[in-house]
């Protein structure tokens, strides 16, 4: 969530959590583990620097070369600036 230019981490309900996580097939005993143990924390906190030096404030944020796109786009705009690069 953007909160004045900067993201800022908003926690879900841990019953929600591993709701979200038995929905796509993982089990609720391995979420809970994983959250428990913050077994992802170090790249998580890799993927947020690197997002605050490439200065990303939107989500979602497409880059793809040297262009950057911002924000919910069609397909079509998606699949104009992947053909520029694959062309």
């Amino acid at each position: 969530m953007l909160n004045g230019g900067h993201f800022r981490f908003i926690p879900i309900p841990r019953k929600r959590a591993f709701g979200l996580a038995e929905s796509v097939g993982l089990p609720k005993a391995k979420a809970q583990e994983v959250i428990d143990n913050r077994t992802f924390s170090d790249a998580v906190d890799q993927d947020w620097e690197l997002s605050r030096q490439k200065g990303v404030n939107d989500v979602p944020t497409f880059f793809l070369g040297l262009d950057r796109l911002v924000g919910a786009q069609p397909y079509e705009v998606l699949d104009k600036m992947v053909a520029r690069y694959t062309a």
